[in-house]
């Protein structure tokens, strides 16, 4: 049975992975967001992408380091 009342951002199994993808997701996002702001996209769009970014740097920060 599922738990649909975690929140995969927080879920501590999922951190596992982060290292350079997630980074690299971020820095995707973060260059989305730039370039909806110099082309006076829509002001929702960058607020949700805004929050999401700020989501993805919590998840990144709460996870543990990677063992190389």
């Amino acid at each position: 049975m599922s738990n649909t009342d975690r929140d995969p951002a927080t879920d501590e199994s999922n951190v596992e992975i982060h290292g350079d993808r997630a980074r690299a997701a971020l820095d995707l996002m973060k260059k989305a967001l730039q370039f909806i702001d110099d082309n006076d996209g829509p002001d929702d769009a960058g607020a949700y992408l805004d929050q999401a970014i700020h989501r993805l740097e919590d998840w990144i920060d709460a996870s543990p380091p990677r063992s190389e």
